[in-house]
């Protein structure tokens, strides 16, 4: 009995260890469902109108002969063969060592060949036949392989379901089996209780045999069941944890228990005699095999909640290109398909939020998609700055179009990086302008001494953008003081703005600058409000500005004034 009980064991475990899906195919089909799941979901975008559409399976041929591959394995043969092969090893070693129930007879021999041609010719038999029904259901069902599409909802499940509708075929007919063993052995004249025990030995080598095929074909065909997750509907759940408890149970718990209880059964006196020791052998043998049984079925879940922290760590990390593979048919490929739709999503709104702020400033973007946007605005303190090429009309008319925009091109991307330096924000781009602010959505109580370094910056490397394109020529106004920063527009239109006299004011002194060698203009509020930054500035003169009834006494930058700086022509240039 010590025997049987570890060769059942340690068969069965040889035999799922060796249950592991070709490195080669799984890793070409790895790489196609990351292709096919570039969004994490199975969405993928459409080069052509960046539209999110349904999964699109990969026209590579490559990719397709290692799904095929795979397929190959998943239809089962390989499965059946073995899963039956154990269970027939099984049941032989079991009866050979329970022994029969009285000593000698001169039919001993006879009925071993009876028994024993029976036996292998309903194995052989049985073999073929669950093999041959279970190739015909896989090519059925993967059709969708061999024409290399999508598959649809029924044919999904159906996918989904062979590893179970095999398992349950191999079990049908081992307890057939079963009842023709029990039936032949009381022909031969055999006890009833030892013709019992003998279909009771093969009904549980048939559980095996099937949880055994059931493990094969799940991990086997597990890169197919990665094309399965990665279609947008997701699959209804097919073979959970429960279930998957309940297998682990029956293997590691109820069938050493069964064996306990039935090792009594049949014996003769003499044999009995042997019994207590073949129970504890039999019991402690269930211990280790129960914990290396239940090892086995529960590593796959290990491995997906290891997979799932790991992703989970990098997406903290801020990587949301991590996509955790969906090979399980139960709770847990559902789990990891919606870590991946969840990560799809946090992706999207990534995207979303770095399109948005290229168009109307990151600070903008965050109080936006946090949920705060209506109409309206509120008053606060701000600073703006005000950029404006100058001879614009003539660079048009001098340069193409194609060089026009590449040199404005350059000319705001220096702005954006001189403004982003100090915390700033483009605001719009207007034609050949653009208004920048600083202090609003966010409370900058600095703001004022940030824009004044963002218009020193922001000049130097203008000046040496200067010396690439000659004709270049940009002029700067700067302006502080309350505004009203807010969403303007209509309800289903609107953008975010700033609105107030510095807004003009900082318009107004771009107008003057371009009379200005310096080419930059600084209103006196900006220079009170930045005592760090003052010292950088000197007066200019107090000028009356188009459209204001006060006077406003404006600055220059100290180094402006230095004749290095001044690589333009001093005479002014109009628009």
């Amino acid at each position: 009995m010590s025997v049987v009980s570890w060769l059942r064991y340690s068969l069965f475990l040889v035999a799922l260890s060796a249950a592991r899906p070709d490195s080669a195919a799984d890793r070409a089909v790895r790489a196609a469902t990351e292709g096919l799941r570039r969004s994490g979901t199975g969405r993928t975008t459409d080069d052509q109108s960046g539209q999110l559409r349904g999964l699109q399976l990969s026209p590579d041929d490559r990719v397709w002969d290692a799904v095929a591959a795979v397929s190959e394995r998943y239809r089962g043969r390989n499965s059946v063969i073995l899963a039956n092969f154990v269970g027939a090893a099984l049941v032989t070693a079991q009866i050979i060592a329970v022994g029969f129930p009285w000593e000698g007879g001169g039919h001993f021999g006879r009925d071993v060949v009876i028994f024993g041609s029976a036996g292998a010719v309903y194995l052989i038999a049985a073999t073929v036949t669950v093999d041959y029904l279970g190739r015909r259901r896989a090519n059925q069902i993967l059709t969708w392989v061999r024409e290399r599409r999508e598959p649809t909802t029924h044919e999904q499940s159906s996918t989904l379901f062979l590893p179970v509708a095999v398992a349950g075929e191999i079990f049908g007919r081992w307890l057939f089996g079963a009842l023709l063993a029990a039936t032949v052995e009381g022909a031969l004249g055999y006890p009833l209780l030892y013709a019992l025990r003998v279909g009771l030995v093969i009904v549980l080598a048939g559980l095996t045999s099937a949880a055994l095929s059931f493990l094969l074909l799940e991990r086997s065909g597990r890169p197919v069941l990665q094309l399965i997750f990665a279609c947008e509907d997701q699959p209804v759940v097919m073979f959970g944890l429960r279930w998957r408890l309940m297998l682990a149970w029956v293997l590691s718990g109820a069938v050493p228990i069964v064996l306990l209880g039935t090792a009594p059964i049949g014996l003769t006196a003499s044999q009995r005699a042997g019994l207590p020791v073949s129970l504890m052998v039999i019991a402690a043998a269930g211990v280790v095999a129960g914990l290396a049984v239940t090892f086995a079925l529960t590593r796959s879940l290990v491995e997906s909640v290891n997979d799932l922290q790991i992703a989970q760590r990098m997406v903290r990390q801020g990587d949301l290109t991590v996509r955790v593979p969906v090979d399980d048919i139960g709770e847990v490929g559902l789990l990891k398909a919606g870590f991946n739709d969840m990560v799809y999503g946090l992706r999207e709104r990534q995207q979303l939020y770095d399109l948005f702020g290229r168009h109307v400033g990151t600070e903008v973007a965050r109080v936006a998609l946090a949920g705060s946007a209506r109409l309206g605005g509120r008053r606060c303190q701000a600073s703006v700055l005000f950029v404006d090429v100058i001879g614009s009309t003539t660079l048009a008319q001098c340069l193409p179009p194609e060089s026009l925009v590449a040199l404005l091109n350059e000319v705001f991307a220096a702005v954006v990086r001189c403004i982003g330096k100090e915390d700033g924000w483009v605001n719009k781009f207007e034609g050949d302008a653009a208004l920048c602010v600083f202090g609003p959505p966010a409370e900058n109580i600095g703001h004022s001494t940030a824009v004044l370094r963002a218009a020193r910056a922001l000049r130097v490397e203008l000046m040496a953008l200067a010396r690439r394109y000659p004709g270049l020529d940009v002029a700067i106004g700067v302006s502080s003081g309350v505004v009203v920063a807010g969403n303007i527009g209509a309800e289903d239109r609107y953008e975010y703005t700033v609105i107030g006299d510095p807004v003009n004011e900082a318009a107004r002194l771009t107008e003057q600058a371009k009379t200005v060698p310096e080419r930059v203009l600084a209103a006196h509020g900006t220079i009170v409000d930045a005592a760090d930054e003052a010292q950088w500035w000197q007066p200019y003169e107090v000028m009356k500005l188009r459209g204001r009834s006060d006077p406003t006494n404006t600055f220059i930058p100290v180094l402006c004034a230095a004749s290095s700086f001044r690589v333009y022509s001093d005479t002014p240039r109009a628009k």
